[in-house]
């Protein structure tokens, strides 16, 4: 999983999250449904090269201090999260994919444009970028809807990018 998130005013940070297993069913070269299981302990930020500043937020994001642990996503406490598709339907000539999203055992539906490609040896889905609310999963940091009377320079984007790419072997 590729994600992207930044400030309101402006900056961002981008990178990558492993799933470390899943699972995919198909029926009549149809997706019907499946679930992954996420490593959020391999969030691991890309656009940063200074070593300390990458450790340093890829710890913020991960909740590596227990000063820090709430912020975002309390990796001690919760080290999975789960994709359940329920749902692939077709929307305007497009494939969607329905499913439930679990993060910090919060659920909640998500529905995202994606190619899916089924072949005799694998399966294939890749989304679209699309946006999640963080606060939904109680991920609520600097966020302006969350937070009252935080400086501007401060509010973090509510809206995190995803990107999805997985490649399920028969």
């Amino acid at each position: 999983m590729e994600w992207e998130g930044g400030k309101v005013s402006g900056g961002k940070h981008m990178g990558t999250i492993n799933l470390k297993e899943g699972e995919v069913f198909v029926k009549d070269g149809k997706v019907t449904n499946g679930k992954f299981v996420i490593d959020m302990n391999s969030i691991n930020v890309t656009d940063l090269t200074d070593a300390e500043e990458k450790a340093g937020l890829e710890g913020h994001l991960k909740g590596a201090t227990d000063e820090n642990a709430d912020h975002f996503f309390n990796t001690k406490k919760y080290p999975n999260g789960t994709f359940e598709i329920t749902n692939v339907t077709e929307e305007n000539g497009k494939q969607m994919v329905e499913g439930n999203l679990t993060l910090k055992e919060v659920s909640h539906s998500i529905k995202f444009p994606a190619t899916i490609t089924v072949t005799d040896n694998d399966v294939t889905v890749v989304s679209d970028a699309f946006n999640i609310d963080r606060t939904k999963w109680g991920v609520n940091f600097n966020s302006g809807s969350v937070v009252k009377d935080l400086a501007g320079d401060k509010v973090i984007k509510d809206e995190i990018t995803i990107k999805l790419s997985v490649k399920a072997t028969k």
